[in-house]
């Protein structure tokens, strides 16, 4: 009756094929252009997934081509606001792969411009990139 995914692979022929006729589904998708800030702060170029999406008209594309109706697209690109440098250790700790092989003793003189930057400026800002999308099997 109703698929769930929240930044898994969209895998859209499993998803039609799993749903009933009838049947609906909602995602939430980390798009491919997510805290790129972080990348540039590093030194790193932006860490590409295969299962990343680059927008919202690929997103449909893919869904609608397996055979589902698209009721709600929405794209969008909150903030997140960076008050210490220690939050960014601990983002960057539950998201190992924002910056691959990150180390606080290999990373300090990012780390360190990180924080006065925030010092400057009040904190260290990032732009998110999701992906919404809901509908129906035919």
């Amino acid at each position: 009756d109703l698929v769930l995914n929240r930044h898994g692979l969209l895998d859209a022929a499993e998803i039609s094929r799993v749903l009933q006729p009838g049947g609906g589904f909602l995602t939430q998708q980390g798009g491919s252009r997510n805290d790129l800030e972080l990348n540039e702060a590093f030194g790193l170029a932006p860490v590409k997934f295969d299962s990343a999406l680059d927008n919202l008209e690929q997103a449909r594309e893919l869904l609608e081509s397996a055979g589902l109706t698209i009721t709600r697209a929405e794209e969008a690109f909150p903030r997140t606001r960076y008050l210490d440098v220690g939050a960014i250790v601990l983002q960057l700790r539950a998201v190992p792969w924002q910056v691959p092989g990150f180390h606080i003793d290999r990373h300090r003189r990012q780390l360190l411009a990180i924080h006065n930057k925030i010092i400057q400026h009040g904190a260290f800002t990032v732009t998110s990139h999701r992906l919404l999308l809901e509908g129906t099997r035919h």
